[in-house]
């Protein structure tokens, strides 16, 4: 065998090697990433159902009856929640006028933090404090509670709360004020307002189905079996069937 050809069939296997490894990093990482994209969509899902599964429990709280039409549910509680933002007195039975037509409510207390809670996500943060630490000294008490003018107490107070301090009868006077900082862990929630796609299956976009029934509500994933598309002509994505929620018990807990 000549030269030239030993050479044409090293480069050839070098060319099959190189092509071999390509393969087989793609049979190794895109089923992951399919698996990933597959795990993101039933999350999605179940978030859109518990949404509209929450929308429907405040609106059989404020009217006491569930609503068919799911998008005017929404649009009551989504309009409630505004009008408590904007007047925190708008509570108890109110009448409110939208979509052309007039109707009566019952806003609990406490609404609009139950709501904010629910569509919302809880967050935390760490928050940098600048205050001042106040250094005063104040009388002691006897054995009996009594106020002795002989003993002298050293205390530490913020600096908001000296006024309060002042008030007390044991107080002498202030020694010291020294600036402190300190770090405070704060936990907020990051609120969403519900719109018209969170009725809607985040993988076929066809609407999930809702029914309310014997006084009670049931929403469901549109999809019967599962649902296959094609990824990189020799793999799948696949979602099956996301599971339902009846009268806020859901059946994938």
């Amino acid at each position: 065998m000549d030269v030239k050809k030993r050479q044409r069939l090293s480069d050839l296997l070098e060319l099959f090697i190189v092509l071999s490894l390509i393969f087989l990093f793609i049979v190794l990482t895109v089923p992951i990433a399919i698996w990933e994209e597959e795990a993101i969509a039933e999350k999605e899902a179940h978030f859109r159902m518990s949404t509209i599964s929450s929308i429907q429990t405040f609106y059989q709280t404020l009217t006491g009856s569930y609503e068919d039409d799911g998008f005017r549910a929404m649009s009551v509680v989504n309009a409630i929640r505004d009008s408590v933002v904007a007047d925190s007195t708008f509570l108890g039975q109110q009448t409110l006028h939208l979509l052309g037509a007039e109707m009566l409510v019952d806003i609990p207390e406490g609404f609009n933090v139950e709501v904010d809670t629910t569509f919302g996500f809880q967050r935390s943060r760490r928050d940098t404090i600048n205050d001042t630490t106040v250094t005063y000294i104040k009388y002691g008490l006897n054995s009996v509670s009594e106020i002795d003018r002989s003993l002298i107490d050293t205390s530490y107070s913020p600096i908001g709360q000296l006024s309060n301090v002042m008030e007390d009868s044991l107080f002498i006077k202030v020694v010291s004020q020294e600036p402190v900082q300190r770090v405070e862990l704060t936990t907020y929630y990051d609120t969403y307002t519900p719109d018209s796609s969170f009725f809607y299956c985040p993988v076929t976009s066809n609407q999930f189905v809702a029914k309310v029934e014997n006084e009670g509500f049931r929403i469901s994933s549109p999809i019967a079996k599962f649902v296959k598309e094609p990824r990189y002509f020799i793999f799948s994505f696949r979602a099956y069937n996301h599971g339902y929620i009846e009268d806020g018990a859901t059946s994938w807990d």
